[in-house]
Order: C-alpha cells, then sequence, then structure tokens
C-alpha cells in the first residue's frame, strides 16, 4: 500500500521529502519546488492541494515537458498517501476502544503501589486489574459510560442558538448543545434493542462489528466537516440504520436460531 511509504517522522521536512521523493520516484524539481514553497511539515503537505486536479495544474507550471504527465502521477500517488497516513492516524487515535474504558468503583476501589525505578524515581501501578467479562452486556455498559461521558462534555449550549426555540414541538435537541443525552441515549437503546434479538454466541462480536464501525464514522464526519459531534451521531444514525438490521435472531424459546423474513427482523431498529 502507498500509505506504508509515508516516513513516519514528518517534524524533519526535508529528509521526510528525501524519503518521500525515493520512494514514489519524484522528480528533483518536484521536491525543490516543494522546499520552495515554504513547507515544513509532511501534514503541510497534506492540505496544500484541493483535490488531483490542483496537484495537475501545479506540476504543469514546472515546465518538465515530456515528463509532466507521468511526474503528475507520481506526486498524485504520493499525495494520496500522505493524506490517507494522516487521517488513518487521527481516526485511531480518535476511536475509544471500549475495553479500556474504566468503571467509577474500579476507579474508587483500586489500590496504588509504587515501585522504585531509581533514585527518588517512582512508577505508580494499579495493585489490580478490573475483571473484563468478554460479553455484550458487559460491552454494553462500558459504551452506555462512553456516550454518558460525551453528553456530560458536550451539554454546552451551541453558539447562535436562540434558547427560546426549545419549547417548539419541532425542535431538534442537537440544534442546542453539543451532545444531546436523548441523541446519545438512543444510540445505546438501539444497539441494546437489537443485539438482545441475536443468540448469545454471536451477540458480542456483532455489537462490537458495528459499534466500531458506525463510531468510526462519527470520527470522519466530525473531523472532516463543521457539524457538533450531536448532529453527526444523529445523521449517522439515520444514515446506517440499515446496517444494524438483525437478520438471524434469535427463537423466543433459546433453542436457536431463525432466519427471519422481512421487516426489521424483530429489532425494531428504525
Amino acid at each position: 500500500m502507498s500509505q506504508a511509504l509515508v516516513p513516519r517522522d514528518g517534524a524533519d521536512f526535508k529528509a521526510s521529502l528525501d524519503t518521500l521523493a525515493l520512494n514514489f520516484s519524484l522528480a528533483p524539481e518536484i521536491q525543490a519546488r516543494l522546499l520552495a514553497e515554504g513547507l515544513s511539515h509532511l501534514e503541510e503537505l497534506r492540505f496544500f492541494f484541493d483535490n488531483e486536479e490542483h496537484v495537475g495544474r501545479w506540476v504543469a507550471k514546472l515546465g518538465l515537458g515530456d515528463k509532466t504527465m507521468l511526474e503528475t502521477s507520481r506526486l498524485r500517488r504520493a499525495w494520496a498517501a500522505v493524506r490517507l497516513y494522516f487521517s488513518t492516524s487521527e481516526q485511531n487515535r480518535s476511536k475509544v476502544a471500549l475495553n479500556c474504558v474504566r468503571s467509577l468503583y474500579f476507579q474508587l476501589t483500586t489500590v496504588q503501589r509504587k515501585r522504585k525505578l531509581g533514585d527518588n524515581l517512582y512508577t505508580e501501578e494499579a495493585e489490580t486489574e478490573e475483571a473484563i467479562a468478554k460479553d455484550a452486556d458487559t460491552y454494553l455498559d462500558k459504551l452506555y459510560t462512553l456516550l454518558l461521558a460525551y453528553s456530560m462534555a458536550g451539554v454546552h449550549p451551541l453558539p447562535g442558538t436562540d434558547p427560546a426555540k426549545e419549547v417548539s414541538l419541532s425542535a431538534s435537541s442537537v440544534e442546542f448543545v453539543g451532545v444531546p443525552l436523548d441523541v446519545a441515549m438512543a444510540y445505546y437503546f438501539r444497539a441494546k434493542k437489537c443485539v438482545a434479538a441475536l443468540a448469545p454466541s454471536r451477540r458480542l462480536q456483532w455489537l462490537q462489528a458495528k459499534d466500531v464501525e458506525e463510531r468510526s464514522e462519527w470520527v470522519t464526519r466530525f473531523r472532516q466537516g463543521t457539524s457538533s459531534l450531536g448532529v453527526v451521531i444523529k445523521q449517522v444514525m439515520e444514515a446506517r440504520d440499515a446496517h444494524w438490521v438483525v437478520t438471524s435472531p434469535a427463537a423466543a424459546s433459546g433453542a436457536g436460531e431463525q432466519q427471519a423474513t422481512g421487516g426489521k427482523a424483530g429489532c425494531g431498529c428504525a
């Protein structure tokens, strides 16, 4: 993949550009021109061009003659790889792994101990680790904690809103605060209701896959747009609702699974 050819440390732009030029066979003229533009970090290169057409116009000004088309292709490939590298890095940093979410009970009851590493040098470690049951119920509990935290952090009113409009029956909570509790809980209760329609053996894997996919989309839309997180959550819920359709619900008697026929397969997600 082209992304793997991007230097991992972009702080020293000249050294990074040397590596990038070598990996993507960029012409010396392109490398010199990028330096002359005053770029100082690979992430600046990520935002230097608006699109692939912009890359083509920029290369055309260098007067490379017969090599113009080839060098345009190479620079487009390098630019796309840089964009993908930083986008993926941001997304990975922004997604919260639910197995890392600690309960308040664990934080209050855990005893910290100090380990001496040297003279006047200590490190604190938890004496015990929280026992994490790998099941759908535990995953849902941690998802609830995460969504509640988002709502507490997003309780601030959005700028430019008219509080008087909140009393209107047609008012949407996402228009007034960053992350409304009702929107966050709607996501949680949809997940809880849908997963209950599955056989116990399928629940955790199915829930984790759907949840990670959807929260990854939150990250992408929030980073690339200007909407509040509450708006993003609501929009993605509506756009991806079909992905939460349960096609093989558990039998009512608990004797196994049966294939659903039509509708929302007993999930009731709408």
